[in-house]
């Protein structure tokens, strides 16, 4: 079984319509509709990386809690706190 890492995306450009038959007009609009595509895909791209760090820290955090779980309500204990620790 290989292994192999993505293969690359293949894009279907109309080379013979856009060198021979496109107006100058159509490739403006081929173009600015491209331009589109490309902002509205960084979009829903930086937002999913905003996602993916949102669940990092949240397991982060998660973790941290876990190893000082002991010494948190201790503190909390220490400064009067006690329904907070043992409602967290």
């Amino acid at each position: 079984m290989s292994t192999r890492g993505p293969q690359p995306m293949r894009i279907d450009i109309p080379l013979r319509y856009l060198f021979a038959d496109a107006s100058d007009r159509t490739l403006g609009e081929y173009q600015l509709k491209h331009l589109s595509l490309y902002s509205n895909f960084k979009k829903e791209a930086r937002l999913a990386i905003e996602k993916a760090i949102d669940e990092a820290v949240a397991a982060a955090f998660a973790v941290y809690i876990r190893e000082h779980r002991r010494e948190l309500i201790e503190l909390c204990k220490a400064e009067g706190r006690e329904k907070e620790a043992i409602d967290v």
